[in-house]
């Protein structure tokens, strides 16, 4: 018999989302703080829009593993679309100290300070992802 998880991760990239997302949240009913369900049913919830049970799904993730960009990176873009910019470029930091190197982190960073009108950190957060990924249209339309 397979893992449950590697299971609901297959149909989650296969787009079954409903499907995966059941068996996410079977698996977090018997193991309530692990992180992976938590992390991969918050981007999921995400995915499919449902920003307010994301937000508290991938909050739980970075309590219960702080050390993960990807959970902090992908709860301030949940946090960036709740139109709760502040919060989000908290976020990012995290994600950006955990992994100075997240190109993408610094661009949404960037978003969200110019969304606070803090235009100048915002221009530095677009040239950080740029001489990360210079190829980044987004921090190139941005900046």
């Amino acid at each position: 018999m397979s893992d449950p998880l590697q299971e609901a991760v297959r149909l989650h990239r296969a787009g079954q989302l409903a499907e995966a997302a059941q068996i996410y949240s079977a698996i977090l009913g018997a193991s309530p703080r692990r992180f992976e369900t938590l992390y991969f049913l918050g981007f999921l919830r995400f995915q499919r829009g449902e920003l307010t049970e994301a937000e508290r799904l991938l909050t739980e993730a970075v309590r219960v593993t702080p050390a993960s960009p990807d959970a902090h990176y992908n709860r301030g873009c949940v946090l960036q679309q709740l139109q709760r910019h502040g919060e989000a470029v908290s976020a990012f930091d995290k994600a950006l100290l955990l992994k100075p190197d997240y190109a993408d982190a610094a661009v949404n960073r960037g978003v969200a300070l110019m969304a606070l009108n803090r235009l100048e950190e915002a221009l530095a957060a677009f040239d950080r992802g740029l001489a990360l990924n210079p190829r980044d249209a987004e921090a190139l339309s941005n900046r």
